[in-house]
């Protein structure tokens, strides 16, 4: 049975995503990739994406500036994933595309995050990004592999994630704005992306 992969970026590194999702695909007899971009039109992009972190047996995080100063990932994905990592052991593997000041972050720098030493893939030549995420790609199925295999589950009702969810033992979860909103469409900052994702 295929491993389901959950994908969580900014839509700015769209271009980091789809060669990362080139390269697990390459492995597609073993794990199946999950990202927004399946949405199909007329879908509830929120329920989706909600079901597809619920039913994702890993997930890989693509963080960059971007990715940690977006609302949507930060307040919707990130605690979910985390939630999840905590009470069911689910693999979240960070890597680090931008460069960001990450290391900073009680909840990220205390996951051991890829490529090595957490040096980000930004400014590599392409033969070494390649490298670096064929591996990543070979990992993570290892990892896998070793894990059992879970139920799937249905998309849960609706329920907001606590705002104290703690992200690890010792570090508290990234700061929400008191005055956050539900999300719509025009929260949204381009037309082209159905999350305010910057």
């Amino acid at each position: 049975m295929k491993k389901r992969v959950f994908i969580s970026y900014s839509h700015k590194d769209e271009t980091w995503k789809n060669l990362l999702v080139k390269h697990l695909e390459v492995l597609n007899e073993h794990l199946d990739v999950w990202e927004d971009r399946r949405i199909q039109v007329g879908g509830n992009w929120y329920d989706e994406i909600k079901g597809a972190i619920n039913n994702a047996d890993a997930a890989v995080l693509l963080i960059s500036a971007d990715f940690l100063t977006s609302r949507f990932i930060l307040e919707e994905e990130v605690p979910k994933l985390f939630k999840r990592r905590e009470k069911e052991e689910m693999a979240v593997f960070p890597l680090i595309i931008g460069h960001c000041a990450w290391k900073q972050l009680g909840w990220l720098s205390s996951i051991q995050a890829r490529p090595k030493d957490g040096l980000p893939l930004d400014g590599k030549k392409k033969h070494t990004v390649d490298k670096i995420l064929s591996d990543f790609a070979v990992e993570i199925k290892t990892i896998l592999d070793q894990k059992p295999p879970r139920e799937t589950t249905a998309a849960l009702p609706a329920t907001k994630c606590p705002k104290s969810l703690s992200f690890s033992i010792t570090s508290p979860a990234p700061p929400r704005a008191s005055n956050a909103v539900p999300f719509s469409r025009r929260n949204r900052r381009t037309s082209a992306s159905y999350r305010a994702r910057p």
